[in-house]
């Protein structure tokens, strides 16, 4: 059956990767357990992209708020020298790994403490927040009506009600105002 339908306007549901936080003072970990050093807290409303989930737990890209910390023995003008070298979440070796960044990368350098140089979390930098705390963001785009005519011609619709076919039939007054 053959059936031209003008719908006045509908919204368009999409997911993000972007979930919000449901609690007030919520974790943000450096692993996916309750385990895992406590970074800094998340409240109600924040917003984050997120990455990946595990057993419970939403990887985040690391918000700028999070500590990230490079030591300065690695570092030449702004890039880094060695193949491989630990992003740490705090100005010590005895600090977690937040990420690892390789050879030729550059930082972005915040502040210097002793031997420490302070960055932004890089960009593949992940950290925790339990799914008990999250929420999905869904973007709702509204789609306005178009205002082209269109043809709509006597057509019948066959329903099912329960074990019931329904036939149903239709017809355009042509002379009957639309709205």
């Amino acid at each position: 059956i053959l059936l031209s339908l003008l719908l006045l306007s509908f919204k368009s549901f999409t997911m993000s990767n972007d979930v919000v936080i449901t609690g007030n003072r919520v974790s943000i970990r450096l692993s996916p357990s309750i385990q895992g050093e406590l970074l800094d807290r998340a409240m109600v409303g924040d917003h984050f992209s997120s990455v990946t989930k595990s057993n419970g737990w939403q990887g985040i890209t690391a918000p700028d708020f999070i500590s990230a910390w490079v030591h300065s023995d690695y570092i030449s003008n702004n890039i880094v020298l060695p193949k491989k070298l630990n992003v740490r979440i705090g100005p010590n070796k005895n600090y977690g790994v937040l990420t690892v960044l390789s050879e030729g990368q550059k930082i972005n350098q915040l502040e210097i403490f002793n031997e420490w140089i302070k960055i932004n979390p890089p960009s593949n930098s992940v950290v925790w927040i339990s799914n008990d705390f999250v929420s999905n963001v869904v973007n709702i785009v509204k789609i306005e009506p178009t205002k082209e005519p269109i043809e709509i011609q006597e057509k019948e619709l066959i329903g099912y009600d329960n074990d019931n076919l329904i036939s149903l039939s239709f017809n355009l007054k042509e002379t009957k105002e639309q709205g």
